[in-house]
């Protein structure tokens, strides 16, 4: 008879996997039959397998040795870095190796989200695509207790996020309000600011999906556009262009009608990201992507 893991609780059960799983509920849920050591897979939501506190000390947190989690792997809602919580598959076991005592761990997964307003479980996807993680980890005989190795996961940042100071009122844009305030068509936020529409300089891939989802032009359609646009006077001031997305985040906090854009990943609290039609990166329908859907701009 399996040995059975369900959310946190150790289960000894023959019962078929369809009547384990409640119906309805909204709390993490990880069924994880284990039987060979070599191998045990699971199905559910999980804690990636990077790093030793984000696995030996996923909720046990009053039995680490530190007071509380390294910077490096608190959890996201805690603005961190890492993608600690996960929902997919995930397999790990026992590698023969002798008193060196080498085990793996991987996981396809995306990241956790719920209908809840619940920190962590709120926390959407950047991409419509899911990620890999893989980590070979010894644990000597010699060392109990101790364990060591390499961790990798991959993952795509797909989507641009649209950045404006946070004193801007503006939540929510249109694609066609967008459009006309990167073409310079519109000079200035409900509030009288000056808008300063910041770009990249070229040769970013960021800049080429904002050349060709908001402005459908290559740079030379681009530098034509706003030159014959200052020269008749329709156009009052050309996109400010700075090298990297940090310069990009330091320009918009620093400057209030300034508008700008970054890969999601790399937005952080100096700035505000907007709306677009309603949806934030990460949801389905978001249009700004580094690798715009085939037949939609």
């Amino acid at each position: 008879m399996p040995r059975v893991n369900l959310g946190l609780l150790t289960l000894a059960t023959g019962i078929l996997l369809s009547q384990m799983l409640p119906v309805g509920t909204s709390k993490p849920l990880a069924v994880e039959p284990q039987g060979h050591e070599a191998t045990n897979v699971g199905v559910g939501h999980f804690h990636s397998a990077m790093g030793y506190y984000n696995t030996a000390y996923h909720h046990n947190t009053w039995l680490q040795t530190t007071t509380g989690h390294p910077f490096l792997f608190q959890v996201e809602d805690q603005g961190r870095i890492l993608p600690i919580h996960n929902v997919g598959f995930t397999a790990s076991g026992r590698i023969p190796s002798g008193a060196v005592g080498l085990h793996y761990a991987a996981g396809n997964w995306r990241t956790w989200s719920s209908p809840l307003n619940e920190s962590v479980r709120s926390a959407l996807d950047t991409n419509n695509r899911k990620a890999v993680n893989f980590a070979v980890i010894a644990r000597p005989d010699a060392f109990r207790g101790s364990q060591a190795g390499p961790s990798t996961y991959r993952d795509l940042a797909d989507s641009l996020g649209i950045v404006v100071n946070r004193s801007n009122p503006v939540e929510n844009l249109s694609f066609a309000e967008l459009r006309k305030i990167f073409l310079g068509e519109q000079s200035h936020w409900s509030n009288g600011r000056r808008i300063t529409v910041v770009m990249l300089e070229p040769g970013k891939q960021e800049r080429q999906a904002v050349l060709t989802q908001i402005y459908r032009m290559d740079d030379k359609e681009f530098d034509k556009h706003f030159s014959q646009g200052m020269s008749s006077g329709e156009i009052h001031a050309t996109p400010k262009t700075l090298a990297t997305s940090t310069e990009v985040l330091k320009f918009v906090f620093n400057v209030p009608g300034a508008i700008g854009y970054v890969r999601v990943t790399e937005a952080d609290d100096s700035v505000k990201v907007v709306h677009v039609d309603s949806h934030l990166p990460g949801d389905k329908d978001y249009s700004i992507r580094l690798h715009p859907k085939s037949g939609k701009q």
